[in-house]
């Protein structure tokens, strides 16, 4: 599963009850995590409803504490436990975690990995839960992802490529000449920010 998937499945509203994600690409992770939330929660009860914890620097005590809360005025509560293969746990314990995870009925839990090493990671591996793993995206899908910003906010683009400079061009097409709007190198996340800045567009939808 990609992160084009569970963009669809949130819109769409049938998301799974528990993810596994591994963070290596930190735009398209806080992306994703950003449009889950606003699809599911209510921004006036998001203090209630999302929780993002820490494992790094928590507890285990706090991470079930996490993920028995109910929800708080939604049918659903949306709760990240980070950096999950840093935090020290029995195996009664990192059973729990996941057994938990797997039976919520009213809220999603995603643990997020940096990598795929730690005993926590392998057992949800073992139980089928969806992963998901953000890694760069490919010239075709980055292309894919700018040209659908320009054309969402009403520009008609052209795009031509360079193979000796390594690089991609984009035009807006005007009604006099095109002319060259930004210049990017290939496989660079970077860029997606400096897209949006240039054309001001609001990349959370």
């Amino acid at each position: 599963m990609n992160y084009l998937d569970i963009l669809k499945d949130s819109k769409a509203h049938r998301l799974n009850n528990c993810y596994t994600f591994i963070n290596k690409e930190k735009y398209l992770y806080d992306h994703t995590l950003e449009r889950m939330i606003s699809d599911y929660l209510s921004p006036d009860l998001l203090t209630f409803n999302y929780v993002n914890i820490d494992a790094a620097t928590s507890s285990y005590d706090s991470i079930y504490s996490a993920l028995i809360t109910l929800p708080v005025m939604s049918d659903y509560k949306i709760t990240v436990i980070d950096n999950l293969e840093q935090l020290n746990l029995t195996d009664k314990e990192r059973d729990q975690i996941v057994e938990m995870g797997l039976n919520s009925q009213d809220q999603i839990c995603i643990f997020v990995f940096n990598n795929k090493k730690s005993k926590i990671y392998n057992l949800l591996k073992r139980k089928k839960v969806e992963i998901i793993e953000f890694t760069k995206l490919s010239d075709v899908n980055f292309k894919k992802w700018v040209s659908k910003k320009f054309i969402e906010n009403g520009k008609k683009i052209i795009w031509f490529s360079c193979s000796a400079c390594r690089s991609f061009f984009l035009l807006e097409k005007t009604k006099k000449l095109p002319k060259i709007r930004i210049i990017a190198t290939n496989r660079n996340s970077f860029m997606v920010f400096f897209f949006v800045k240039i054309i001001k567009i609001n990349y959370h939808n």
